[in-house]
């Protein structure tokens, strides 16, 4: 039941993407084909969908289990954010060694938007395991240095990967627009009594290390269409396929 409550709002985000909400014509076609897409995969109903409250302003949280992805999910979190007109933040919880990243916006922005860091960080996650598995035969400390290397490279490009849509959307329909949208948000965050503190997280770089351009490799192989696909934004991926 949760699995298709979940399914219901991504469909109504999808619906959600029109052009009256500062989508582009090439957006809302993408966003109203895919809707199409997952209501005749998973045989929804119109009134199921009819049942949905009005869109208001929510937050939702996501966290990952596996802390070399929790350390760097922020930084993804952060570019969604941008992407989706929300506002995001990074926290941590009492008993929980991972972070807890929190989106605040529309609810068809927020819905999106964790729908994407989803995608990320379930591909972090396999590439992670994935490489671990692979270095085994190898000295704990190159391990270790490799695999840092590796995820930040990862973590780099994925960012870039967005930030290159969010900048090919801010173009399309005019930063304006968001920044105005961006003001109604920031003004219902502050209703609801949230405030933040914006502290500075530093690295010390490994791009130097082979590890390094494996994760700018992996990452280039991670298929965002099928979420970006979602938030109306795939036409603008135009290197990438399905």
């Amino acid at each position: 039941m949760k699995d298709r409550q979940r399914i219901l709002d991504i469909i109504r985000a999808l619906r959600a993407k029109t052009v009256g909400n500062a989508a582009t014509e090439a957006e809302a076609a993408a966003a109203a084909a895919k809707a199409a897409e997952l209501l005749e995969r998973y045989g929804i109903r119109a009134d199921e969908l009819e049942e949905a409250p009005k869109d208001e302003f929510v937050s939702e949280e996501f966290r990952s289990d596996q802390e070399v992805v929790s350390a760097r999910l922020w930084r993804v979190a952060n570019a969604i954010g941008k992407l989706t007109d929300t506002k995001n933040w990074t926290s941590h919880k009492t008993a929980m060694k991972s972070a807890v990243e929190t989106f605040f916006g529309h609810e068809a922005d927020v819905a999106i938007a964790i729908y994407l860091l989803e995608i990320c960080a379930r591909a972090m996650n396999s590439l992670s395991d994935q490489l671990l598995a692979d270095m085994i035969l190898l000295r704990p400390n190159v391990r270790r240095r490799r695999h840092i290397a590796f995820m930040d490279g990862l973590t780099d490009t994925l960012c870039r990967r967005i930030n290159e849509i969010t900048w090919a959307r801010q173009k399309a329909i005019g930063k304006g627009l968001i920044l105005r949208k961006m003001d109604i948000v920031e003004a219902a965050m502050k209703g609801t009594g949230v405030s933040l503190r914006y502290t500075r997280s530093g690295r010390d770089s490994l791009s130097h290390d082979t590890g390094y351009e494996a994760g700018v490799s992996a990452a280039n192989d991670v298929s965002l269409n099928a979420g970006l696909a979602g938030a109306g934004v795939a036409p603008m991926l135009s290197d990438r396929s399905n």
